[in-house]
């Protein structure tokens, strides 16, 4: 069983050195309300793809995707859970979102990465029950003594390896935290439960708690005293992660005692500022995760077209300096627009034994862009073969798609896919198709830099078109 420590002293271990700052620090009004968090919000959506790429249409795989925090270099962790009930982490950068397991999980929980990229989180076993974990290059579970769940919500403290969050008992739900491999148990006075969910290197805590009318508050913990909080015209309120010195400026979220919405909050000197994200039709914007660089992560429901029908999806979002940019569709810069051409031939070997011309692929790529956002891609697959040494055949495969392109930062993406595919083969009719192939439920990310005073074009691709169309390096004829 955690140690259980009296309220009033329950950080005194943490404060035997003097702290540079005070509860004022929180109280203060801000001279400036920090309106912006409520636009340029980026959605995105993970999903079990062999991209591993967000995507900003539909996929009719996942059920939702949860942003749960994130580090000062803009890496954040996460989880979704697929039509099939699976639930997996997931780390997303670079425009990019890596899946992952805890081995052996029924599901998989990550709530928190430090600088270093040690993750910390929570899986659950095949019986349901629920362990925490941390990760620094080996899978690590961990359990408080005696509780029958436990969930690491977050790590740091001023060795940075304090872990804190959420265990049960079959009589009580606590707050914890771990020093030195030992646990602690922190209760909000008189509270049902206590949750913590983020430490500051100078080891405030940050936490929620619920009271006997079932109504959730938020709290933080300073120099060993407990500072209860409420979001205005809140009916429950949860503080989920606090960045460090000078601002400690806290993100959670509320259900508003009016509407019933949940809507994010920032709360920066004592200032709520109060916001949803802006994307038409959306609902219950929940903020989860800040960094230093005040870039705050989350989650949002919007509606979503999967077939003939709509249905709500979660989705994440990121706004801020850090993480994913800001960048808005249509930002290209002006060499990219207008045509180019790249073609490679894979022999295997083989011949005509008539003509002796060689057998095997030729591939070649026909990429278009326009200079109001939309693109054209046409990629073709040739493969020339000899089914009795001597006919000449020929097998031509041909994805004409049409879209429109964005641009993160460095990275370019194709989004609203939809297009054609076409299958000719000279010697064998029956095999030949044209079939639409699209919308497509995933995105390509290219990873592109412009060479040679912008007549080559160097794309890397993530697809499922295969590796010979994983990179390539097109040029501009004009």
């Amino acid at each position: 069983m955690a140690k259980s420590l009296p309220g009033a002293t329950v950080l005194a271990y943490l404060f035997r050195k003097p702290v540079a700052f005070a509860v004022s620090v929180l109280i203060f009004i801000h001279p400036g309300l920090r309106l912006a968090y409520a636009t340029n919000v980026n959605v995105y959506t993970c999903y079990s793809g062999p991209t591993n790429s967000p995507v900003t249409s539909v996929d009719s795989n996942t059920i939702y995707t949860v942003a749960n925090g994130l580090n000062n270099a803009g890496t954040v962790v996460g989880q979704i859970e697929l039509t099939t009930g699976h639930k997996q982490g997931y780390l997303f950068f670079g425009g990019a979102c890596y899946l992952f397991d805890y081995p052996n999980a029924s599901a998989t929980s990550p709530n928190a990465i430090r600088d270093d990229g040690v993750i910390v989180g929570s899986w659950d076993d095949s019986a349901g029950r629920r362990h925490g974990f941390f990760y620094n290059g080996q899978w690590n579970s961990y359990d408080v003594p005696g509780s029958t769940a436990t969930s690491i919500e977050g790590i740091g403290g001023d060795t940075g390896n304090v872990l804190i969050g959420q265990f049960a008992t079959a009589s009580e739900t606590s707050g914890f935290y771990v020093v030195n491999g030992q646990a602690f148990r922190v209760v909000y006075p008189g509270a049902k439960t206590t949750n913590l969910t983020a430490i500051t290197k100078d080891d405030v805590l940050l936490g929620n708690y619920t009271t006997s009318d079932g109504r959730t508050h938020a709290f933080y913990v300073l120099r060993g005293a407990f500072q209860s909080f409420d979001a205005p015209n809140a009916q429950h309120t949860f503080a989920a992660s606090i960045n460090d010195a000078p601002s400690y400026e806290i993100v959670g979220f509320l259900q508003d005692r009016s509407s019933g919405e949940w809507r994010a909050f920032t709360l920066f000197n004592g200032k709520f500022n109060i916001f949803d994200a802006p994307q038409q039709n959306s609902s219950n914007t929940l903020a989860e995760g800040i960094n230093n660089e005040n870039t705050i992560v989350g989650q949002v429901t919007l509606p979503v077209v999967v077939g003939q029908s709509t249905r709500q999806l979660v989705e994440g979002w990121v706004f801020g300096p850090g993480g994913w940019p800001t960048s808005s569709t249509g930002v290209i810069p002006d060499v990219l627009p207008g045509k180019w051409l790249w073609q490679s031939n894979f022999p295997d070997g083989g011949m005509n034994q008539c003509t002796g011309a060689p057998t095997g692929y030729i591939y070649a790529a026909n990429l278009v862009f326009a200079s109001n956002g939309a693109v054209q891609l046409q990629l073709d697959i040739i493969y020339n073969y000899t089914p009795d040494g001597c006919t000449p055949c020929e097998q031509t495969t041909v994805w004409n798609l049409g879209g429109t392109y964005a641009a993160y930062g460095p990275d370019l993406r194709m989004n609203n896919v939809r297009g054609q595919e076409t299958n000719q083969d000279t010697c064998n009719p029956a095999s030949n198709f044209q079939t639409p192939s699209g919308p497509f439920n995933y995105d390509w990310l290219w990873i592109v830099s412009v060479e040679s005073g912008g007549s080559l074009l160097d794309v890397q691709t993530q697809s499922q078109l295969g590796s010979h169309f994983d990179h390539m390096l097109l040029a501009n004829p004009g």
